[in-house]
């Protein structure tokens, strides 16, 4: 069944409210990882995450209740909550640079200079 919102269409497998029987994780039909840096760091900070639909010029959204996806639906303006972040205007001189970062001399010299990041 498919059902009409105003925030875009909702599909359910059988009933108006949730399914009984859950949709299919979509399959990763890409290569796994290749050579592609961000395609290896995606592939493991989302190797655990499903994917039940994807959206195209519309975001696809989904509920997970049980470990079972049992609705789909389209989503105009896709929702994400985040952090609240503030500028880092009051690190100073914090080095921030990876490279530099990577040739202090020790694990003592990075603590040292990243722990304004921990304190402000």
């Amino acid at each position: 069944m498919i059902y009409d919102t105003l925030a875009g269409m909702e599909f359910y497998n059988l009933k108006p409210d949730r399914s009984d029987v859950p949709f299919a994780k979509r399959p990763d039909l890409r290569p796994l990882s290749g050579d592609n840096w961000d395609e290896q760091v995606a592939d493991l900070h989302y190797a655990d995450v499903p994917e039940y639909a994807s959206g195209y010029g519309v975001a696809a959204t989904w509920d997970v209740e049980g470990g079972a996806c049992r609705a789909l639906r389209t989503d105009w303006t896709p929702i994400a909550e985040i952090e609240k972040t503030e500028p880092l205007a009051h690190l100073g001189q914090t080095e921030l640079d990876m490279e530099a970062l990577g040739r202090l001399a020790d694990g003592e010299a990075a603590r040292m200079a990243l722990m304004p990041l921990v304190f402000g």
